[in-house]
């Protein structure tokens, strides 16, 4: 599909993953505009642009996340490993007490 665009289809992409893909799942109105906004930091040009975009920029997780810009299958699953196993909620813009079930 993204190969007959011009462009990257971002507004599509989260179009499909937010309401297609979830959007059965997440019902609550504002849920769902929570959900959309996340999704905005995670589908947008400058992902494509930016070598070291940022998803988020905060001292208090262990963790830098960025897309991986290597070629090499062994580099970037090297990267993959090395990612944590549970990722804080503030990964995606919540407060540390999202994580509390």
């Amino acid at each position: 599909m993204i190969d007959t665009f011009d462009e990257v289809p971002f507004r599509a992409l989260r179009y499909l993953t937010g309401e297609c893909n979830y959007g059965g799942r997440v019902t609550d109105d504002w849920d769902r505009r929570t959900l959309q906004t996340i999704l905005k930091d995670f589908y947008n040009d400058e992902v494509l642009v930016d070598y070291k975009y940022q998803f988020i920029s905060q001292a208090n997780l262990a963790k830098d996340y960025y897309i991986q810009q290597s070629e090499d299958f062994n580099e970037f699953y090297e990267y993959v490993q090395a990612l944590p196993d549970e990722e804080s909620p503030q990964l995606f813009g919540l407060h540390s007490n999202a994580s509390i079930t």
